[in-house]
């Protein structure tokens, strides 16, 4: 049985995502999307064909839309379900798909996935989204089943909140990780023997006079570097269900110093998460409107100074817990009966 996915293969959430479902053999076959602004790491995918335009100035448009449109036809023809992540050109792939009898499996995100989408299985990957796709699409196939902890992460014990680590990210969808308000919280904080490290796949971040407890980092790290470095991860992030950076955090044995909001709250300790002020409403896809936490810069730097220089060893060892049950060894099997289920019906 061959499952097929389009992805980009760049080092942002979702990239990284499929990345390791291909690496742990959920995934067998891989069309790659290129992307015009990340770097493409085409080489996670050997012998994949890349979905972009010909490279030919003479090339028309109608000339570019028809490689496209071959490219996706191939590449259907040889799998027998599409496995897709939340991505944006899924509508006319899941249409082809399904005209030519494929079985298809989607795992959206509730803040940006418009409906209606003609998959066969979702498989909703937090208490929020599915919640959310019961109440608004019932009747659907829907599954719940956590992410597997990335493969490349490993625990290790943390014992002082000395190094306090944020990821801004790409900032493709605005400060949606509240690194603008960690920025306007530093000069409330008074502990001065800890370290704020702050890395950033983008350079706009505006912090006019910088603190010499702060480094900003823009060196754009491996994602396995991400998560040995530092103590507490500091993630006062506005909206999502699904939070990967917060999962991976918390996996590697890194306390978690996040906004206390649904549904983060419900699998993450509470003691350390950062009080959330109001709500905005947001909307990042048109008519899917969704709350956006806001923070005070205050409450942030409060926070941080209640656990500065503490011992943080027990939420270190919470984290691990999570490693053990949220693993890949734990969580492929599912999967692949999922998977198989969707095949035989």
């Amino acid at each position: 049985m061959k499952v097929g996915t389009i992805v980009y293969a760049t080092d942002s959430g979702l990239g990284i995502l499929a990345k390791d479902f291909y690496d742990n053999g959920i995934i067998t076959d891989v069309l790659v999307q290129s992307h015009g602004r990340l770097k493409n790491n085409l080489y996670w995918y050997k012998n994949s064909s890349v979905l972009s335009p010909v490279q030919n100035i003479a090339t028309t448009k109608k000339q570019t839309s028809e490689h496209k449109k071959n490219l996706i036809n191939n590449f259907l023809e040889k799998i027998d379900i599409l496995f897709l992540f939340e991505i944006e050109w899924y509508s006319d792939v899941i249409q082809e798909a399904r005209k030519k009898g494929k079985k298809v499996i989607f795992m959206p995100m509730y803040e940006c996935t418009p409906f209606p989408v003609l998959a066969d299985c979702y498989l909703t990957t937090s208490d929020l989204d599915h919640q959310y796709y019961n109440k608004m699409y019932n009747g659907l196939n829907i599954e719940r089943i956590n992410v597997p902890v990335n493969s490349s992460i490993e625990w290790k014990k943390r014992s002082h909140a000395n190094v306090f680590v944020h990821n801004a990210g790409n900032l493709r969808q605005g400060d949606r990780n509240g690194t603008q308000a960690i920025l306007n919280s530093i000069k409330y904080i008074k502990s001065k023997n800890i370290k704020i490290v702050i890395r950033s796949q983008h350079d706009n971040l505006k912090f006019d006079k910088l603190d010499s407890r702060v480094t900003i980092d823009l060196s754009n790290k491996k994602f396995e570097d991400l998560w040995t470095e530092g103590d507490v991860f500091l993630f006062p992030e506005r909206w999502n269900g699904l939070s990967l950076p917060l999962q991976e955090a918390h996996a590697s044995g890194m306390m978690v110093m996040c906004g206390n909001r649904f549904p983060v709250n419900t699998w993450l300790p509470r003691e350390p998460m950062i009080k959330v002020v109001n709500y905005t409403k947001k909307n990042i896809i048109k008519n899917i409107p969704f709350k956006s936490a806001n923070y005070n810069p205050i409450e942030i730097a409060n926070t941080i100074d209640k656990f500065a220089n503490k011992n943080i060893e027990k939420f270190s060892l919470i984290g691990k817990e999570w490693f053990e049950k949220n693993n890949w060894s734990v969580i492929k099997e599912k999967y692949l009966q999922i998977i198989q289920k969707i095949y035989e019906n």
